[in-house]
């Protein structure tokens, strides 16, 4: 052997102990997490490395159920073992796949055991409870600092999920909103408590024609929430709804209502329940004398009035068309007798009797089934915003209010106050309180009593000491009994 030679082979065997030697045990590993819940967030999720000699690369995929995790590589973190590596980096190329990467510069993992990264990992509520969910490493590789790979093994990690306190107690195992008619909104309330040990993130999914509001939202220890439950039948017979609330566990409301057509209304010439493009040319054919209409068609066709009002004249003219085609556009309503207020701020007549309301304030964003536009209104005072009073009631009598309504941001905004005295005074009222940004019915749980003579106000009121903005949207007060 000659000393070339001999000076190669110790040059060699030096390099390959300074940089741990090829032959050592090195273990990937993803930790098992362990007993998680649905709807758990923030969950920590380690990388763990064993290495009998140093590692200045490292890379692997982790393949994971997207539908019921996620990882953001954003919220990879180093641990004391990787600090000194210069390359620290994950991405998320594909769903359901984290890519890593980890380099050195002349710095290394040095041998020993323990975790080197560390990822945030999310529940979602579409697990299975009952199941293991794998969480799989493949393209792995560790190499030392002259580029030599390293032979290593692989151990795989899991999460097991299962049905966690809390326990939510729901008010109603099912619903029934009875009767309504096509194209109208039948609500209750859903009452949701937490009669666990811990908080609870409830998520309510809606199927079918239910819906909830909120739908997402927390709950401690003893606390409770309600839920307005509504149902919008689009067609005849039963509409046949599901919520399932899930916070530890799943709950399945069914909800049920009836579509009912009601009796031939003003502008339904031809009583199929719609007022549309057909009925203009049956109006038409009746004022030309075309067509002979029957008693029912004859005092259908007849609605012509104010707005909202369709009592006719006994005369089917161009002022019907002219009814019927604002009816179709939802420019104009035909309300029922019952109904002592109705506005959906369409147009400058829609401001009449309105104290601060201007047809400015009218946007093009209206709630469904409303027309054209909205009322958008701010305020941040102690008083409100805007108000009207209503004609003296001729009777004794009880009233509710309804409206559209959404908040231009989610937790700044407002109130309709239906009350039967000025600010200040002595008075009784109910409610409607207006949050969330997207649109909803609300309607008033209590009735108002206003007896005989005494005016009914209505009172808009957003903010306080800080502003805030809403939209409303098809205001009515109903008299109820």
């Amino acid at each position: 052997m000659t000393k070339n030679t001999l000076f190669l082979i110790l040059t060699t065997a030096f390099i390959l102990l300074l940089n741990g030697g090829v032959f050592g045990q090195m273990v990937l590993r993803v930790d098992d997490i362990g007993f998680a819940c649905t709807g758990d967030t923030n969950r920590s999720l380690t990388i763990s490395l064993e290495n009998d000699g140093n590692v200045a690369a490292i890379q692997f995929d982790m393949i994971f159920d997207p539908d019921c995790f996620t990882i953001d590589p954003a919220s990879l973190t180093r641990t004391d073992r990787s600090a000194d590596l210069h390359i620290f980096q994950a991405s998320n190329p594909d769903p359901g796949v984290v890519k890593f990467a980890g380099t050195g510069i002349g710095t290394f993992i040095a041998p020993g055991s323990g975790s080197i990264a560390e990822f945030t990992l999310d529940i979602t509520w579409n697990c299975a409870e009952g199941e293991y969910y794998p969480l799989t490493l493949f393209n792995t590789k560790l190499a030392n600092s002259s580029g030599m790979e390293y032979t290593h093994s692989v151990e795989n990690g899991y999460i097991d999920i299962f049905c966690c306190d809390p326990m939510l107690e729901i008010s109603s195992a099912e619903f029934d909103l009875g009767d309504i008619w096509i194209g109208s909104v039948g609500i209750d309330t859903l009452i949701i408590c937490n009669v666990g040990t811990r908080s609870a993130n409830v998520h309510i999914f809606s199927e079918n024609c239910a819906s909830a509001y909120p739908n997402i939202f927390e709950l401690n220890v003893g606390q409770s929430r309600d839920v307005i439950v509504s149902c919008h039948p689009e067609k005849p017979g039963p509409c046949e709804g599901i919520l399932e609330v899930s916070g530890g566990g799943w709950v399945e409301v069914p909800v049920t209502c009836n579509g009912v057509i009601p009796a031939r209304s003003k502008g339904d010439i031809n009583g199929d329940g719609v007022i549309d493009v057909l009925d203009i040319v049956e109006a038409v054919h009746i004022f030309l004398g075309i067509y002979n209409p029957s008693s029912e068609e004859s005092q259908a066709a007849d609605c012509n009035g104010p707005t909202y009002k369709c009592d006719g004249d006994g005369v089917v003219d161009v002022l019907d068309i002219m009814k019927i085609v604002n009816l179709i556009l939802r420019m104009d309503e035909c309300l029922p007798s019952n109904i002592v207020y109705f506005n959906s701020f369409e147009s400058d007549e829609d401001t009449t009797g309105w104290r601060w309301i201007f047809q400015e304030m009218f946007v093009a964003d209206p709630a469904p089934g409303c027309g054209r536009q909205s009322l958008f209104i701010g305020g941040g005072c102690t008083q409100p915003a805007a108000y009207i009073e209503l004609p003296s009631q001729a009777e004794d009598s009880y009233y509710i209010v309804s409206c559209w309504g959404k908040a231009n941001e989610s937790d700044r905004g407002g109130k309709i106050v239906l009350t039967t005295g000025d600010v200040g005074e002595e008075r009784d009222e109910t409610e409607l309180i207006i949050h969330g940004t997207e649109w909803v019915s609300y309607a008033s749980e209590e009735s108002l009593y206003c007896p005989a003579d005494n005016t009914l106000r209505i009172e808009l009121w957003i903010g306080g000491f800080v502003p805030a903005y809403m939209f409303v949207d098809c205001i009515k007060v109903e008299k109820v009994e």
